[in-house]
């Protein structure tokens, strides 16, 4: 959700061309191509790029290497990176309504209510579609591929952010708002089988033993399992090539611990902000980077 509303509002100003969608490991490992006029947001910073907007510092600052780069705009209060663009351009995006950047902050604080979870709807919804967590892009099946809705979303967002259903409305969307709530159950189902609790209010949500992930909320296992306060997911990484780990805090719960779960995963290859985490690493050594994660989090 961040990556689309900070799309759409720098498409709304004409400052890019095109929009490209990448995964921040990718970005970190050098695979993805960055020249010097370019635009980077939500992003791991690239030495080069023209300007680069974030709500968290660079990897170099929080490994303590170097000082804040430059050309990176960076302020580590704003609840998302769509927030710093926007204050750094005073608001001004033709035709854009505050509201979409009001839904990026949201996601990013997970500021939701459990039935906003379970039952989303409006902007939440809409979050919920466009997050490459929420699994719709293991499914292949759809009219156009996920990729494809994500750069059609940045049109959509920018020209109909004064009313989101207008979004929902679009067949790309509702097909994909269909599938989702015909498998509610199976995905609920999968989470409760597949967790298992460890002292300190931890959940490991360990799902590489099954043979379809079902789509759903990522905050969905806080809603369903009240009892977890701070919660680690593990699946496969694309072609099985590697293991993914997702940390994540109850939004329902007071915090488990003062583990800073993003410097965690940056450990580990990854990136995150204190309340979350991600980080790809080489399956064999992902059970010792599980136990090392239960030893972390469950104190």
């Amino acid at each position: 959700m961040d990556g689309i509303a900070c799309a759409a509002l720098l498409a709304a100003r004409s400052a890019v061309e095109s929009v490209s969608f990448a995964h921040p490991k990718d970005v970190r490992d050098g695979l993805v191509p960055v020249e010097a006029g370019d635009i980077m947001a939500h992003l791991p910073y690239v030495p080069g790029v023209h300007l680069a907007f974030d709500n968290k510092p660079s990897d170099v600052e929080r490994l303590g290497l170097a000082p804040r780069p430059a050309r990176l705009v960076c302020d580590e209060s704003a609840p998302s990176a769509a927030r710093v663009v926007w204050d750094h351009f005073g608001g001004a995006f033709p035709g854009v309504a505050p509201a979409l950047v009001a839904a990026a902050d949201r996601f990013c604080a997970a500021d939701f209510a459990r039935g906003e979870i379970l039952e989303p709807s409006g902007w939440a919804l809409l979050a919920t579609i466009a997050d490459p967590r929420t699994g719709l892009g293991r499914f292949r099946h759809f009219t156009v591929s996920n990729y494809r809705l994500m750069e059609r979303l940045v049109g959509l967002a920018a020209a109909h952010s004064e009313r989101v259903e207008t979004i929902l409305a679009d067949p790309d969307m509702r097909e994909r708002v269909t599938f989702l709530w015909d498998h509610r159950a199976d995905f609920e189902a999968q989470i409760r089988r597949c967790t298992r609790l460890h002292p300190g209010g931890l959940g490991v949500l360990d799902l590489r033993g099954e043979e379809v992930i079902w789509p759903g909320s990522r905050f969905a296992l806080y809603a369903l399992l009240p009892e977890i306060r701070v919660s680690c997911h593990v699946f496969w990484g694309r072609n099985r090539q590697n293991t993914v780990f997702a940390l994540g805090r109850s939004l329902f719960q007071a915090k488990a611990n003062d583990v800073d779960l993003g410097a965690l995963c940056l450990e580990h290859g990854g990136d995150g902000a204190p309340g979350a985490g991600t980080c790809q690493v080489d399956n064999a050594h992902a059970e010792e980077v599980l136990a090392n994660f239960v030893i972390c989090l469950s104190a």
